[in-house]
């Protein structure tokens, strides 16, 4: 046998609660839950806990109670360091104009206009007016100081409990006795119920007093007093007694409600009902529990009573409803569950179904269908022959006393008079697996398989195919009391008003998409049993609500009788108390902290940061304690991006805001209910300072400042530059008067005299002539090109040529030259600067062949490099340029060659273009000279270099 067990939730230290000692539950005017603990005060969203403690500004880590002063500031007792206000934004110790309260503070409770404070003291009574306080010393019947245990609010009274009995606070503002004629003796709490009668825990009782005298006493184990009581919405009465755990009445009877909550063996220092109906236990060590509802019963599985995948529910007679799970079939009567024995019955068998008929149950296993009687002897039988009854039965339905239709793994059968046949239709001889059977008014029978939907109705079968997104795996069927036929898929949920069918999925509001059960209460509200949870649907307006206390759980069985519903889980069973539709309220939504790079500021109505920090962290919570999971939100930032975003998450990053002015906008909704009032917080990024309306206009004043600036600067440089120029435009004519000086060596000129008088002198005055002519044309070529600075490659070749004819005619067959040109060497349109291969030739010809012995060749090779530069090879295969620095006379050579690398040099700084020129040695003997030269010289800085030249 199983008792119903009700569903509890533990919050402890591993939850995030400060200390597992709490002994006060008290919730703000804002709807926040705090939890006065042994170590610090903890304060609760549903979600999360936000700790407070010394370091935060309270006097004593050790926290007795809490109240609310005014909207925003909670007044918090510590047992030791006295009263502490705690707001939005800081926590700081009460101050007093004048008097004195000890440090150990139990209670603190506002009441028109003053403070009333409780003490474990010997003068245990004070209050607190204009800042000045006051002692209240009342006198027991012996004399003494009497101890107050609680000040309380009760009803529209403010009562005190003390070892005396009761007190209550007079109009005139005096602590007088209240109701002791009854009460006089150590009570801890009292209530007052909505009938305006008090409810008090006394000395191994509890009494109910209605106009002044005992209704009713509830006896309790000897000398234990309640501690605490509460009265919650539905009128019962919570006792927390220490000799009995917790207790409840409830009609006026008393039950062990913790043996059933399994927490009779806790200490409780405090119950509490919230705003939304939620039941909170304070303990003395394992933190709080939240009890959310007594409509709804949990039995546990237990051996022989209930086991997993309970997959049946269904009525029996005087009350009782079978229930069939793993292996095991139980009978439900009046909130308990009893073992019903089957030895048939194997341990690992699923049970498909239970229909009960005539005193008998029949039941569906995966090895055939076993009938059962329900009175004595309790026959059992078990059909299980292929010609009886199939292997596998699914489903049932009775069609009257003579007819009864099963649905198999692989077919549909009709059983007939204790023979089962199967319809010869070719739709039903198919291989289909058949998993639910109805009947609706119109008399049609509906066989959901997992292939289709079938109709038999006038001896024929016609089959109905869905399209779409519709699957046609059918779980179950159901007929509302409207006539419409409901069809479970593992698509969704399918609806047939009439001719049409229509689909509902999860974005209809559907826990998940496999559906598995269907039925109705007698508040005509449809449930919807998931894969994922349970919902509802309103039959009038067929809208879909989750409904999360057994969420998330899989729903494999619904049954609903009277004012309970019967879910079979994949973990066991829970018993619904069905009240109507419920009202789904959105939850109380507030913006509990902005994270920004300057710290975190609590509850904020607006936030402004600096351009540089413009990323924040914006906290939020929909309280919601019962469906915490279930709460969902809307956001949108306005003046960046006016449209809606859904998150279930508390928390939002806004980073990089631009400058400017935003609203953060933010709704919350419960259960995929309507959205709440939407919450806004206006955001502000200040503007950059380089944005500013002044700062524009001084940049301003400051560009056209530095235009003129730069302007002038610029006509000063560029006149600077042409000085600079000039200056060295001077020193190429300079170098170029130097090198014009020795563009003729003087040996080579008095040896071509020699030559012709030698002629002269021999009679061979024809050869005379042409030596003589040919040397006057290249001193009258040198002479007119002299002061250009450059000059074409055809007639600096043409010079070349002139020279090394006349080297020739005095050497003879001893030296030998030759001019390359590389095809696509345009000589006519190249320009080189002037007398740049003539000095290098002439080098080659009197310190590299002449000290050598045999014969000299020259080779001159001009050639291009990628589309805008030319190189000139000179090579000749005389004694090499390493040995010809080492023979007298090297110095006029070296000298000549330093004035055309470093007319090169300045070429290529005037003009910004690459001039260079290399002197090698090649192993195998000779010298090698590589001039690179550009193919277009910059004709802009020629200019400059012809107007100096010209100079």
């Amino acid at each position: 046998m199983q008792g119903q067990q009700y569903p509890l939730q533990n919050y402890s230290m591993s939850d995030g609660l400060s200390q597992a000692i709490v002994f006060r539950i008290f919730q703000d005017r804002r709807g926040f839950l705090w939890f006065c603990t042994n170590y610090g005060l903890s304060r609760f969203d549903g979600k999360n806990f936000k700790n407070y403690f010394r370091e935060d500004g309270l006097g004593n880590n050790c926290i007795m109670s809490l109240s609310q002063q005014d909207s925003s500031t909670l007044l918090v007792s510590t047992y030791g360091g006295g009263i502490c206000a705690l707001n939005d934004t800081a926590i700081s110790r009460l101050k007093y104009k004048s008097g004195y309260i000890p440090g150990k503070v139990l209670y603190a409770v506002p009441y028109k206009n003053r403070l009333w404070v409780v003490v474990p003291n010997e003068v245990s009574l004070y209050y607190i007016e204009n800042g000045i306080v006051h002692p209240v010393n009342v006198k027991n019947a012996a004399g003494g100081h009497l101890i107050f245990n609680k000040v309380l609010r009760c009803g529209k009274d403010l009562l005190f409990t003390s070892g005396s009995g009761l007190f209550r606070l007079n109009d005139d503002g005096h602590v007088e006795p209240f109701l002791s004629n009854v009460v006089h003796e150590n009570i801890i709490d009292i209530k007052q119920d909505a009938g305006g009668g008090y409810w008090a825990g006394l000395s191994g009782r509890l009494i109910n007093i209605k106009e002044g005298a005992i209704r009713k006493t509830f006896p309790l184990s000897p000398g234990s007093i309640p501690a605490k009581l509460l009265i919650d919405n539905n009128g019962n009465v919570w006792v927390a007694s220490p000799g009995d755990g917790l207790l409840l009445i409830k009609n006026d009877s008393l039950y062990p409600i913790g043996t059933r909550l399994n927490i009779h063996k806790i200490i409780i220092n405090d119950l509490f009902q919230d705003n939304e109906g939620n039941i909170w236990i304070a303990t003395h060590g394992e933190g709080v529990y939240r009890l959310s509802s007594l409509d709804i019963m949990n039995y546990r599985i237990e051996d022989k009573v209930l086991k997993n995948s309970c997959k049946a529910a269904t009525p029996g007679s005087n009350g009782a409803v079978y229930i069939g799970s793993m292996g095991a079939i139980s009978t439900w009567k009046d909130g308990v569950l009893y073992p019903f024995p089957c030895k048939h019955l194997e341990a690992t068998q699923f049970i498909y179904f239970i229909q009960y008929a005539a005193s008998k149950i029949y039941v569906g296993t995966p090895l055939g269908m076993m009938i059962k009687e329900t009175i004595p002897p309790y026959k059992e039988t078990v059909v299980r022959s292929p010609h009886e009854v199939p292997v596998g039965v699914l489903s049932l339905y009775r069609d009257g006393d003579s007819c009864i239709w099963l649905g198999s793994y692989n077919s549909i059968y009709k059983m007939k008079a204790g023979k089962t046949t199967m319809d010869s239709n070719d739709i039903v001889r198919s291989n289909v697996r058949c998993n639910a059977i109805l009947k609706d008014h119109s008399g049609t029978i509906w066989f959901g398989t997992e292939t289709g939907l079938l109709a038999y109705k006038g001896g024929a079968f016609t089959s109905k195919l869905f399209t779409g997104e519709m699957t046609n795996i059918i779980n179950a069927i159901y007929e509302d009391s409207r006539q419409r036929l409901w069809f479970a898929t593992d698509s969704g949920m399918v609806c047939k008003d009439g001719g049409s069918y229509k689909l509902y999925t999860t974005h209809d509001g559907l826990p998940n998409n496999k559906c598995n059960a269907i039925t109705e209460d007698n508040n005509n509200i449809l449930w919807l049993g998931t894969m994922n949870g349970l919902c509802t649907v309103n039959i009038n307006s067929l809208a879909i609500k989750e409904y999360p206390e057994i969420y998330p759980n899989e729903i494999l069985s619904l049954y609903s009788r009277d004012s309970f519903l019967f879910a079979g889980t994949l973990n066991g069973l829970s018993l619904i108390k069905t009240r109507g539709e419920a009202v789904n309220t959105a939850p109380p939504l507030y913006i509990t902290a902005i994270k920004t790079a300057y710290g975190i500021s609590s509850m904020p109505h607006s936030v402004s940061l600096p351009y540089r920090d413009n990323k924040l962290l914006i906290d939020y919570v929909g309280l919601s304690y019962r469906f915490p999971g279930a709460v969902q939100y809307r956001y949108k930032l306005a003046g960046l991006n006016d449209n809606w975003h859904i998150t279930d998450n508390n928390e939002i990053e806004l980073s990089s805001l631009p400058p400017g002015d935003y609203t953060f906008t933010i709704a919350a909704r419960r259960n995929k209910g309507a959205w709440g009032p939407p919450l806004r917080l206006p955001i502000h990024i200040d503007t950059p300072f380089w944005k500013a309306a002044w700062f524009l206009l001084f940049a301003a004043l400051f560009l056209l400042a530095l235009i003129f600036f730069l302007t002038r600067w610029y006509i000063t440089s560029r006149e600077a530059k042409k000085r600079r120029q000039l200056s060295i435009y001077n020193k190429i004519t300079y170098l170029k008067q130097q090198a014009l000086s020795a563009l003729i060596n003087p040996h080579f000129i008095f040896n071509c005299l020699n030559s012709i008088q030698h002629y002269i002198f021999k009679r061979d005055h024809y050869k005379a002539n042409i030596y003589l002519a040919d040397f006057a044309q290249l001193i009258r070529m040198t002479m007119e090109h002299a002061q250009e600075a450059f000059i074409g490659l055809e007639e600096e070749l043409s010079r070349i040529k002139l020279y090394l004819s006349l080297e020739r005619l005095r050497f003879g067959d001893e030296l030998e030259y030759e001019i390359v040109l590389a095809p696509g060497i345009n000589t006519p349109g190249i320009r080189i600067p002037n007398m740049i291969i003539q000095p290098y030739v002439e080098n080659a010809i009197w310190h590299g062949i002449m000290p050598m012995d045999g014969k000299g060749t020259i080779s001159i090779a001009i050639t291009g490099i990628g589309d805008d530069h030319l190189q000139v090879s000179i090579r000749d295969n005389g004694i090499g340029i390493d040995s010809s620095r080492e023979k007298p006379g090297s110095d006029r050579q070296s000298f000549g060659m330093q004035l055309t690398e470093e007319r090169l040099s300045l070429l290529k700084k005037l003009s910004g273009q690459y001039y260079t020129v290399t002197a090698t040695q090649p192993v195998e003997g000779g010298t090698l000279i590589s001039i690179i030269l550009p193919l277009e010289p910059n004709e802009e800085e020629l200019k400059w270099a012809d107007e100096a030249f010209d100079q």
